[in-house]
């Protein structure tokens, strides 16, 4: 029963959160084809628009851009790009573990009916999920803060450079 009401609860959310997305890919389209209304030489034409806004040719997705930058002039970029990319991944899915066990402690409060031990799991529970995202955003903070201090630049330890020779 718990399990079908944490399902419920994540598609409800997962649909009402989709909801705010549609209007503004239509938004985007009605501009580009407002664009090749006035102007039809130098903007695409509705085919072209359907297939960058609605996704008509490509398969329902549109056009994907990696918004992570690529390139990297200093040696050792593309290590430190991975890194930074394995790190910020570690912090997210941190941070969605701990949503998810807040979640479900919270129902497992619901749903304790005036057990005493149900309830101090659940607090101890919540409490320690708390604590998890304060140690992770902490630990973000006192590295943006080491790196003020001792570099000058607060994304030196999260964003490092490496400098190699030539």
């Amino acid at each position: 029963m718990l399990i079908k009401k944490f399902l419920i609860l994540i598609l409800s959310l997962m649909f009402f959160v989709g909801i705010p997305a549609k209007p503004v890919l239509a938004d985007a389209c009605s501009d580009c084809l407002n664009a090749y209304d006035n102007d039809p030489k130098t903007y695409n034409t509705p085919a072209e628009c359907a297939v960058a806004c609605l996704g008509g040719e490509t398969g329902g997705l549109g056009n994907v851009v990696n918004p992570i930058p690529t390139s990297s002039s200093a040696p050792g970029g593309g290590l430190i790009i991975l890194l930074n990319n394995i790190l910020r991944l570690v912090f997210v899915g941190a941070g969605i573990y701990a949503f998810i066990r807040i979640i479900i402690a919270g129902l497992g409060f619901i749903s304790a009916g005036g057990d005493v031990k149900k309830i101090t799991s659940a607090w101890n529970s919540i409490w320690q999920s708390l604590l998890g995202l304060v140690i992770i955003i902490g630990s973000i903070a006192l590295a943006a803060l080491i790196g003020q201090i001792l570099f000058g630049d607060a994304g030196a330890i999260l964003s490092p450079k490496i400098y190699g020779p030539g």
